[in-house]
Formats: structure tokens, C-alpha cells, sequence
């Protein structure tokens, strides 16, 4: 198995995108000005990038895995994640109880929770490669339909305390309910050439498909059921985010050395930009566009110094 990232310059740009639609998400910066612009765009088109993520680091993953070099991922996984928690150290160490403490250190602080969810779901698809290989795509089915199952439950149970848990500990958005399925997704692309091959022939009208089902849910959502809570498992969400990762897999063009700064400068941008946007946020008096704005900026130029000093901080960006 052969998978060169040095080639896929399109994934490596929907990356950078979806670094931005993460900022847009974190910061809303219509709330004010277009309520319903808003939550179209923060229940919907942004949470294509986090599953985007997934699929990526699955399918990249199938490569580790067939090196024997899991445990050397793994450990670089660890050490940017315990780095980056102790960077914010500020933002979520102070005012919290022993078993919160616990909590936020095991399953991540804010956006960090998806280095910890990476981890866990990667390792458990090990887990189940070298046991029951032959199990993956049930279990990745099986794991989806329960994130959606979680997720749906919530809009109707009466208020107690398993729709406490359900929401306070997002069961539905969970590594197991949400990291390893995208990741179980982007790994069988990479393996199952039979299947990738059917869904590259139909990935163009797959993704027209995704942003009609994406307007129809965002609409529903918004009209209908009323959901202003949870909106991270959606069905046209799982239709676009592996239709869009192999189309990126049609691109055979490179931007030279650039190609290769693309997926690390994506990285950075996303780590960093709770901490920018915060800082904007609340030294600054601008509007949400304002902020929004400024936040994507500094946290560009941000990113762009880490890694273009990544040599001298090799642990910053793994």
C-alpha cells in the first residue's frame, strides 16, 4: 500500500478551509447581525470539518497501519496533545472540581477533544485490524447509527438526568460515536479499492447530493424541530465529507513546497485559534465580523511561524 500525501494538494486546501469554518463556528460572526444566516452556517456547512479531519487522518492512517508504525503515531499524538493542554493550561485549569479536572485532562479541553477522540478511535480501529479485521465496516455502521441514535434521543427525552449526561458529556460526539466512525471511513477508502473506486465514480453527484440533504436538514432543523442544541450528526454530513475527500483524491497537481506546509499550516491554525479568538474577543471591541475576522488573521500568521519554525519546535505540530 502506497498513499503519498505529498500529492493530494486538494485535501490539504479543504483542510485549510476547514480550519476556517471551525474559527466561523467558535466565533458566529452573524449571531448579531443575521440570526438565521447563522445558524445555517453554524449547524450546518461548518460541521462538515471535523469529520473532514477524520476521514483524512483515516485514510493516511491505513498507511501507518500497514508499515507497522502505529505506536510511533500514537506517541507523536500523545506529546501534541499533552503539549497543547498545557498551553491552555489557563483557560481550563482554574474553577474546576478534581472530577472535572479529570475529565477535561482525559477527553480534551474545547477544541482539543479531537486529539483525544483522534487517539482513542485510531487506537480502537488497531485494536479491531489486529483482532477482527473483517469487522471494521459493522462496527463503524454500528457506531454511527449510535452517535445519530444518542443525538436524536436527546431531542425527545423529558428533562432528567440521562439527557444531563447525554448532553453534558456529548455521548453522541464521542470518540466512539463520532471520531472512529469518520476514521473507520477514511481507513476503508484506503483499503477496500473496490468500494473507493464505485464512490469516486459517484463522488461529484454525491456531494451536490450532500448540500441539497444539507439544506433540507439545516431548514428542518431550524423550522420544524426547533433544534438549537446538538447538530453534529447529520446524515448529509456523512453523505459529503468522504465524497469530498475523494474527489481530493482525483488531484494529481502540487504547488510545489507549498503542498507540503498546507496540512501542518491547517493544524496550527486550528490549534491556536481558541486562544486568538479569546484574546480578540475580549480585548478588542469590535463586532462578531470583527472578531471573526482578526481571529482568522492572527491565527494564519500564527500558524504560519509554527510551522515555518517547526524544526526549532518539532513537539508544537507533531
Amino acid at each position: 500500500m502506497k498513499i503519498d500525501s505529498n500529492r493530494f494538494v486538494l485535501i490539504d486546501l479543504l483542510r485549510m478551509v476547514g480550519a476556517f469554518l471551525v474559527i466561523t463556528l467558535h466565533a458566529q460572526p452573524l449571531r448579531t447581525l443575521a440570526p438565521v444566516a447563522d445558524f445555517a452556517i453554524t449547524h450546518g456547512i461548518t460541521r462538515i470539518a471535523v469529520p473532514f479531519f477524520f476521514v483524512t487522518s483515516g485514510y493516511f492512517l491505513a498507511s501507518t497501519f500497514h508499515k507497522r508504525r502505529f505506536h510511533i503515531w500514537a506517541v507523536k499524538i500523545v506529546k501534541l496533545y499533552a503539549l497543547w493542554m498545557l498551553l491552555y493550561t489557563p483557560f481550563w485549569f482554574p474553577d474546576r472540581t478534581a472530577g472535572d479536572l479529570f475529565y477535561t485532562a482525559l477527553m480534551g479541553y474545547y477544541h482539543l477533544w479531537y486529539l483525544s477522540a483522534l487517539l482513542m478511535a485510531a487506537l480502537l480501529l488497531f485494536l479491531l485490524i489486529r483482532g477482527q479485521p473483517t469487522l471494521v465496516p459493522v462496527s463503524v455502521g454500528a457506531a454511527m447509527l449510535l452517535g445519530f441514535g444518542l443525538q436524536y434521543l436527546y431531542y425527545f427525552l423529558p428533562p432528567g438526568a440521562l439527557l444531563e449526561v447525554i448532553e453534558s458529556y456529548a455521548l453522541h460526539r464521542s470518540f466512539l460515536t463520532f471520531a472512529f466512525p469518520y476514521i473507520g471511513i477514511g481507513y476503508l477508502v484506503a483499503t477496500r479499492a473496490n468500494g473507493a473506486a464505485t464512490l469516486t465514480a459517484w463522488a461529484p453527484y454525491l456531494v451536490a447530493l450532500g448540500f441539497a440533504l444539507l439544506a433540507v436538514e439545516v431548514w428542518a432543523n431550524l423550522t420544524i424541530a426547533k433544534r438549537h442544541g446538538l447538530s453534529d450528526n447529520l446524515i448529509s454530513i456523512l453523505v459529503l465529507t468522504p465524497s469530498l475527500f475523494v474527489l481530493g483524491l482525483r488531484s494529481e497537481r502540487t504547488l510545489g513546497k507549498l503542498n507540503t506546509l498546507l496540512g501542518p499550516l491547517s493544524l496550527a491554525i486550528y490549534l491556536v485559534h481558541i486562544a486568538v479568538l479569546y484574546v480578540v474577543s475580549t480585548a478588542t471591541s469590535l463586532g462578531p465580523i470583527g472578531v471573526w475576522a482578526l481571529t482568522c488573521g492572527i491565527s494564519t500568521l500564527i500558524g504560519a511561524l509554527l510551522v515555518w519554525r517547526r524544526n526549532a519546535l518539532p513537539w508544537m505540530l507533531g
